[in-house]
């Protein structure tokens, strides 16, 4: 298994933290979504530590497990 955040949402959050940082206009709906950067990125750490684990014991496990 693996992780599969919407690759669209990480550039458009790199996008607006970009252009934050050269003071340019930035749209109010990308604008919102910039403020929940920091969940949306503990939540894709946390799941992917999830299935880091869940892979490694799979992978662990025998067949008769």
């Amino acid at each position: 298994m693996k992780v599969n955040f919407d690759p669209i949402l990480v550039k458009l959050l790199r996008e607006v933290k970009y252009l934050k940082q050269l003071e340019r206009d930035v749209p109010e709906t990308a604008s919102k979504l910039f403020e929940k950067a920091d969940i949306y990125r503990r939540q894709v750490v946390s799941l992917e530590l999830i299935i880091q684990n869940y892979n490694r014991i799979v992978t662990c496990l025998n067949d008769v497990e």
